[in-house]
């Protein structure tokens, strides 16, 4: 498998607007990996016209989101959750479509092989499911300090590609850089 940045790289060619929709639950642990990465987007990528990046904020259901992002029309819809996956904690990977019943995706109702599915045919977008394997999922515990130093990591990535896709230029003509310190 390449390397995360290449990936990324590589399927945020051709986008002209990025959507990227956090999954997970705020009060499990490292399930909120998906909402943390949606937080620092905000943040490092205020620069970029609202008409070519939207974030949105899934929560444990990010079916009732659908309609918002329809209505963005983006041409790549990023989802970001946590998986289990069986791999070392923090560890990130791509899921194919293929994959996704095979993946344990926590705190969910439906499907994200159903979103993904219905986000293409009604908008005709690239969807990319980027799981994060927890370490701990309890109710209540703080992330883990191994998944939330590779949240950052991966929010920094994600924020460079969308930034290389879409991002808007400054007066100079140069595209600005996502900002580090909000990592």
């Amino acid at each position: 498998m390449p390397p995360l940045r290449k990936t990324l790289n590589r399927w945020f060619e051709g986008a002209s607007r990025v959507a990227v929709l956090g999954v997970g639950s705020e009060i499990r642990a490292d399930d909120a990996a998906g909402l943390f990465i949606v937080k620092l987007l905000r943040k490092s990528l205020a620069s970029i016209p609202a008409d070519r990046f939207a974030v949105f904020d899934g929560g444990s259901a990010p079916e009732n989101l659908t309609g918002e992002i329809v209505r963005f029309s983006p041409t790549h819809v990023l989802v970001v959750d946590a998986a289990d996956f069986g791999a070392r904690p923090g560890t990130v990977r791509t899921i194919a479509k293929e994959q996704i019943g095979e993946v344990s995706f926590s705190t969910h109702r439906l499907s994200l092989l159903i979103l993904t599915e219905y986000l293409e045919r009604s908008i005709a977008c690239k969807t990319m499911v980027l799981g994060i394997q927890p370490k701990r999922i309890g109710i209540l515990e703080p992330m883990s300090r191994i998944v939330e130093r590779n949240v950052n990591r991966i929010g920094m990535l994600i924020a460079s590609g969308i930034q290389s896709a879409v991002g808007g230029e400054r007066a100079d003509g140069r595209k600005p850089k996502p900002s580090p310190a909000s990592f």
